[in-house]
């Protein structure tokens, strides 16, 4: 006996978790910082940040001082045993919203100055040392305790595991537009009746860079399965996330005979429809191929699908990239159980 949550339930328990750059509205303020208002701390960190600034943008024009004595901003954060976390910008700072994943966090600031794709959020550590790096590599290098970050600037989000899992898996943090951005989004689960049970799969669709709003399908299995926007390419951005924590493919799920493949699909807002279903009424009869026959004709007939990309999709029932009368011909005979 199975429980099957919608997507009207899931996107409520999920909305926190679901990421993306287009998600996230512009602040009104004020943020909520627990900032460090120590006067030789900031003055220290001020000193440092302009040094930095010279050496890695080569500010040394006589308009340099200007800009550092009016439109440098710093902002200390916390500070930790090897380091000093602060965001810092000099110059104007864009309307933009941007992210960058951290950790398990997901850091969300204005556009900064100068370095967009390697520290879109602008938050620095400076070292006891002097040296400043950016707050992601401080991390990777073990240098600052990302969760006491996040608790001191609470202008993020924390990913759950499985998000982060997919997030990882796919690479996706590291491929989109300031570095950051990616888009994620559980369309459907399908569970076991005991309550805390880890979902037998989750139906996720996920991506990176949104690339186009071009259309592809592919035939999963005796259906045709299409996206509207593609956001890495020329695929499919649905991926089946199994109990086992397996990131699959709507056709490796399928070669792999998962049972409850089309179920999520049929009950998430996929696109999809059942290949050679000429007619749009969701079976797989001989008026399917009279209906591409008339067609071919030029005879009128009722208009099947409100998306040609689908329907053109679903017609070709031979796959071989083309609508001819060898499509009807291959409906006929797969329905009298010959090879076609």
């Amino acid at each position: 006996m199975k429980k099957i949550l919608s997507f009207t339930l899931v996107l409520i328990l999920l909305l926190s978790l679901v990421c993306s750059v287009s998600a996230y509205e512009e602040p009104t303020g004020p943020f909520e910082w627990d900032l460090v208002d120590n006067p030789e701390v900031i003055e220290t960190v001020r000193n440092s940040f302009k040094e930095y600034c010279i050496e890695k943008h080569h500010w040394l024009s006589s308009d340099d001082e200007y800009i550092f004595e009016n439109e440098m901003y710093i902002e200390v954060i916390c500070t930790q045993d090897e380091a000093t976390v602060f965001y810092g910008c000099v110059g104007g700072v864009s309307t933009l919203i941007t992210n960058q994943l951290i950790g398990q966090y997901l850091f969300i600031n204005g556009a900064i100055y100068g370095d967009e794709y390697t520290n879109p959020i602008g938050f620095y550590a400076m070292l006891n040392d002097g040296k400043i790096i950016d707050l992601i590599d401080a991390y990777n290098e073990g240098l600052i305790n990302i969760d006491d970050v996040a608790a001191h600037y609470h202008w993020h989000t924390k990913l759950s595991d499985r998000e982060y899992d997919v997030v990882t898996k796919l690479s996706l943090a590291n491929n989109a537009f300031y570095g950051c951005g990616y888009y994620y989004k559980e369309l459907f689960l399908i569970t076991t009746d005991e309550e805390g049970a880890t979902p037998d799969i989750v139906l996720i669709e996920a991506g990176g860079e949104r690339q186009h709003a071009g259309t592809y399908t592919e035939v999963i299995g005796d259906y045709v399965v299409a996206t509207r926007i593609n956001f890495s390419g020329d695929k499919l951005p649905y991926y089946v996330y199994t109990h086992d924590q397996r990131l699959l493919t709507l056709k490796e799920a399928y070669e792999e005979g998962n049972p409850y493949l089309m179920e999520a699909v049929m009950n998430s807002e996929i696109p999809y429809a059942l290949k050679g279903d000429s007619d749009a009424d969701r079976e797989l009869t001989i008026k399917d191929a009279t209906h591409i026959q008339k067609k071919l004709a030029d005879i009128k007939t009722e208009k099947s699908y409100e998306d040609t990309y689908i329907e053109s999709a679903v017609e070709d029932f031979d796959e071989d990239g083309i609508f001819t009368i060898r499509d009807a011909t291959a409906i006929q005979k797969h329905l009298a159980g010959l090879e076609y």
